[in-house]
């Protein structure tokens, strides 16, 4: 159900909407889609908190709607500063910021709307973008509906579930980086095991218990990658 994808978002930034002072509003989203709930859900965490982000006035909304026959349509639309036509393509790069000239790492690196598009391909969920400059933007993801008689819930357990929790490799030369990684991926069950290089991670893992999947920064210090 698209609601218990929508309404946690809601939850989770209405207050950073009202410290905008922007009402933040979505439809009853009562409508079953077939997706990814934790992939939808961060695509549209990314596309709410930019529109909060580029909104001075006015508000932010999530509708739902029917599309066609078998088709459903969820649009994140705000009343921002809106996105010249020329740069529709753009944004969607990745590295690409249309504020940000001075390349202040502290308004973030441009890779969420890159994301945003990469994360739908996968899902093959179609998006458009209607903007302009000062009429704000709508983003829209169209989604084939689902039936609800085959709702999975998460807290079902699935079959042939695994028997020992998944053991993740991460390497990265940042300290503050390895331990955040470590933290969150424990908070989900996994064991994790850090390194600063592949030297040294090859140097203190068991053979008796080698990775199942390897995290590793795309480029580390000396010149590695």
């Amino acid at each position: 159900r698209l609601a218990d994808i929508i309404a946690p978002i809601v939850g989770e930034f209405r207050a950073l909407a009202g410290a905008r002072g922007l009402p933040l509003v979505a439809d009853d989203a009562n409508a079953v889609v077939l997706t990814d709930p934790v992939l939808l859900g961060r695509v549209l965490r990314n596309l709410v908190s930019n529109a909060i982000k580029y909104t001075d006035t006015g508000g932010v909304e999530i509708q739902c709607g029917p599309v066609t026959a078998g088709q459903l349509a969820v649009t994140v639309g705000d009343t921002g500063r809106g996105i010249a036509e020329a740069e529709h393509e753009r944004i969607f790069s990745e590295y690409y910021q249309l504020d940000n000239p001075e390349r202040d790492r502290n308004k973030g690196l441009g890779l969420g709307l890159a994301i945003v598009r990469r994360t739908l391909g996968l899902l093959k969920h179609p998006i458009t973008l209607d903007s302009r400059p000062g009429a704000g933007s709508r983003f829209t993801i169209v989604l084939p509906a689902g039936d609800a008689a085959q709702i999975v819930h998460a807290d079902e357990p699935a079959e042939n579930a695994p028997t020992r929790r998944a053991r993740l490799l991460v390497i990265d030369d940042e300290k503050g980086v390895r331990a955040g990684m470590a933290t969150l991926l424990a908070d989900r069950g996994l064991e994790v095991v850090t390194a600063a290089s592949a030297a040294e991670a090859i140097a203190n893992l068991d053979p008796a218990a080698l990775p199942d999947l390897l995290i590793c920064d795309y480029r580390l210090r000396e010149h590695l990658s």
